[in-house]
């Protein structure tokens, strides 16, 4: 049938075609157009869940809602002008200011989702650093839940960059393992240990992973200065160890979030996860617009 069909003159629809019709046509627009690629490219609940809100109209209705109050003041102060003789009582001021900041207050809500949807939409990436031996690919293997990383008690057994992804409450993470940062190293190792800060250098969240006693902090300038504004936590891996933590060597972390975790025994594991994965999205909920990429901010 499709030959006889193909050989009549008919042609195969490519991807897309019925939504390029759709939207030609005004039965949806550009954003809702859009949210049909989305929820095709979706690596997580989460995401697939707010396209689908976005093909229903919801980021449309709100745009509509910020735009009605401008178009009304708009319209109100045009028909004054055009009928100067008392015809159309001309807005008050009160009036056309009360209309804009309602406009912008929809318009604020969605620039404050933007960047919990760039998380949502895109995934987060999180690189795991730090010296040598503290556990880095054993906490990776722990977090994805299967042996991806090789893992021995001899220092610099990882050199490469290897990735997993995975879903994390509902937001697709890719979790970078690197090599351990530290003073010295033969040529190939210290290849990886530059790798290892360009990973950093494009993370959304870099994972500072040091064993029980803390880090010193000669290794951390680098990692700083190469995280810029990634999201920095702490996993001070081997508690199952029971070492006491060394002051000084805690001091040189900072004032970022720790988290006391056992790749071995998975204490604190779940919990970084979840940090990982980001939690200050508790207030946007299933069925709330979101700008969803960069031509909707």
């Amino acid at each position: 049938i499709l030959g006889a069909v193909t050989a009549a003159g008919a042609a195969p629809a490519p991807p897309g075609e019925f939504t390029r019709r759709a939207f030609l046509n005004g039965r949806m627009d550009l954003i809702q157009a859009e949210a049909v690629a989305q929820i095709v490219a979706a690596r997580s609940a989460r995401a697939a869940r707010a396209s689908a809100f976005q093909l229903a109209g919801g980021l449309s209705r709100r745009i509509a809602e910020a735009r009605e109050p401008l178009v009304r003041a708009l319209a109100s102060l045009e028909a004054s002008l055009d009928f100067p003789d008392g015809e159309v009582t001309p807005p008050g001021r009160d009036a056309i200011r009360a209309g804009a900041a309602a406009s912008a207050g929809v318009l604020e809500g969605l620039m404050r989702s933007w960047s919990i949807a760039r998380r949502i939409m895109g995934g987060v990436r999180a690189v795991l650093v730090g010296p040598p031996n503290a556990g880095k690919s054993s906490l990776a293997n722990g977090i994805a839940g299967r042996d991806r990383s090789i893992v021995d008690e001899q220092p610099g057994t990882t050199r490469d960059v290897i990735e997993v992804g995975m879903e994390i409450s509902g937001v697709w993470v890719t979790l970078v393992d690197t090599a351990g940062l530290r003073v010295g190293g033969d040529r190939i190792e210290r290849k990886g240990m530059d790798l290892a800060l360009e990973a950093a250098s494009g993370a959304d969240v870099v994972v500072l992973v040091v064993d029980a006693r803390g880090i010193d902090g000669e290794p951390l300038a680098s990692l700083r200065a190469a995280a810029g504004a990634a999201r920095i936590l702490v996993a001070q891996n081997k508690m199952d160890l029971r070492e006491r933590p060394d002051p000084d060597r805690m001091r040189a972390i900072g004032d970022h979030p720790v988290f006391r975790v056992s790749a071995l025994t998975g204490e604190g594991v779940p919990a970084l996860a979840e940090a990982i994965a980001g939690d200050d999205d508790a207030g946007i909920g299933a069925g709330e617009a979101i700008l969803a990429c960069e031509r909707h901010r």
